[in-house]
């Protein structure tokens, strides 16, 4: 798992395996320290996703904060993993790999956040 702040963005890479718990310790760390803190969450993963009770830590670590969340992925499960975040966090979709621009839109980027999340994903794709 790898996480960047972008501005307002906080975006997330995940691979085919959830986040191991120190992966999941660094990224709330990152959640709860951020200064601005981020309003929009941009998350690519090949499969893998919070467990249970890493969806708790994440929940407590946003409080009652209002965060936009667009989640990538081609993964049924992770589908399922986003329809109950969605119980708690009003703001969240997933979309296929195929609608990135669809994500963007729901995150309400600005065309220089676009460009950016745009170079820092093609970066994480080129380096695994």
């Amino acid at each position: 798992m790898r996480a960047r702040l972008l501005g307002r963005i906080l975006v997330a890479w995940h691979g085919a395996r959830s986040p191991s718990a120190d992966e999941w310790s660094a990224f709330l760390a990152l959640i709860r320290t951020a200064e601005p803190t981020p309003t929009l969450g941009l998350v690519l993963t090949q499969g893998g996703a919070p467990s249970p009770t890493q969806q708790i830590e994440l929940a407590q670590a946003i409080g009652a904060r209002t965060v936009r969340v667009a989640v990538v992925s081609d993964h049924v499960g992770v589908r399922f993993v986003v329809s109950s975040l969605a119980l708690v966090m009003k703001r969240i979709r997933s979309f296929p790999s195929s609608a990135l621009d669809e994500a963007y839109v729901h995150l309400g980027l600005e065309p220089e956040e676009a460009r950016q999340s745009d170079e820092l994903i093609a970066q994480w794709r080129s380096h695994p």
